[in-house]
């Protein structure tokens, strides 16, 4: 941590994540002297104001939010207009007052509209339920005149239980095409459409998991 601190040129951070936790395990991480109690002594040590969750599991993300140890919590692909299944994540870390970060509201791709990634969502195959949410969603955003990838974007912007959101991009002029997204009036009436599509709590994708990209997400 030291080597990083001096290489940023800072003596400390805002937060300090622990990184897709599923590839070894919650058990691994949580044991007596492992990854997570030396989070923990680098928060007491002040080297981080606060530490983090970071992984895409549902399941396993709530076990680690039930700990009561983190104060931040970010989680990919299981919030976006085609998929809610982490909506009780959310609203428990919120209960614990942790700060709630969504990454991936793209689905990996798919709902920037681009063709792409028209077969796959969260770096796997796509469902058929998750295809039909897509299609639905696609039909609601040309009908309305505005970008699937505005609506997908604004979608976690909007939503209270969202206190950040986290977009992969790659390039100067997609950073400007997402701000230029945020700011694209949507009509009340739209979300509610869009509502009415996206499978409810429980019955979303259940991406397979691997590791996250940097493509827009």
């Amino acid at each position: 941590m030291r080597q990083s601190l001096d290489r940023l040129g800072l003596d400390s951070v805002d937060v300090l994540f622990l990184h897709d936790p599923e590839n070894v395990g919650f058990e691994s991480v949580m044991q007596p002297g492992g990854a997570v109690d030396a989070l923990v002594a680098m928060r007491d040590r002040g080297v981080a104001r606060c530490i983090g969750i970071s992984g895409g599991p549902v399941a396993m993300m709530r076990r680690f939010v039930d700990t009561d140890i983190f104060d931040v919590l970010i989680n990919h692909n299981r919030f976006t207009l085609v998929d809610r299944s982490a909506l009780g994540l959310y609203q428990a870390a919120r209960e614990r007052g942790m700060i709630v970060e969504n990454a991936a509201p793209f689905g990996a791709g798919i709902l920037t509209g681009d063709p792409r990634f028209a077969g796959t969502y969260a770096y796997g195959p796509i469902r058929p339920e998750t295809r039909a949410a897509v299609e639905a969603a696609t039909l609601i955003a040309a009908e309305a005149g505005i970008l699937l990838a505005a609506l997908a974007l604004q979608f976690s912007l909007r939503h209270p239980l969202v206190d950040t959101t986290v977009v992969g991009v790659r390039t100067r002029e997609r950073f400007d095409e997402a701000v230029a997204h945020a700011s694209i009036d949507v009509p009340d009436a739209v979300w509610a459409e869009l509502d009415s599509v996206a499978p409810p709590p429980g019955r979303g994708s259940t991406p397979p998991e691997r590791r996250s990209c940097w493509v827009p997400c």
